[in-house]
């Protein structure tokens, strides 16, 4: 009787062993996945290449690796009511977007109905615009009217 008592406690631990390994394994595979960014959006960098406000598409020129100019990728855009287009940190309209332009766009691929195209969610672009003038100072604000006690 003693044999088989100890039998059985000399099994117990492996039996834990491999119970754990499989459990490890398991999670090890079932629990690391490759995270994608939420919802497949993506962020792209490039240069407008044509606009066409009414029909509220882009083709952007993306610089690839070893292309650069007219080797660069082309990209088209879809841009719809709901897109936000910041023109140096101003909501804009599609009308502000010239050919040419560095913007910076937010969304998503869509490859239905056979056509390869980017929905636009939201969209940048930095122009170098000159600063405003400065504002004048010649004239008294009302705080120091106040304080000079005329009317």
């Amino acid at each position: 009787m003693r044999k088989q008592e100890r039998r059985a406690r000399s099994w117990r631990p492996r039996r834990l062993l491999v119970a754990s390994v499989y459990l490890g394994l398991a999670v090890l595979f079932a629990g690391c996945d490759k995270h994608s960014s939420p919802n497949g959006y993506e962020a792209i960098a490039g240069v407008v290449g044509t606009s066409d406000a009414e029909a509220g598409e882009l083709s952007l020129r993306i610089a690839t690796e070893g292309r650069v100019g007219p080797e660069a990728q082309t990209v088209f855009c879809v841009v719809n009511n709901h897109t936000e287009i910041y023109v140096n940190d101003k909501l804009s309209t599609i009308e502000a977007i010239g050919v040419g332009d560095a913007i910076e766009v937010i969304g998503c691929h869509d490859s239905s109905a056979g056509l390869k195209r980017f929905l636009v969610s939201f969209a940048y672009i930095d122009r170098a615009e000159p600063l405003p003038p400065p504002p004048d100072l010649s004239t008294p604000t009302s705080r120091t009217t106040l304080e000079s006690g005329e009317p």
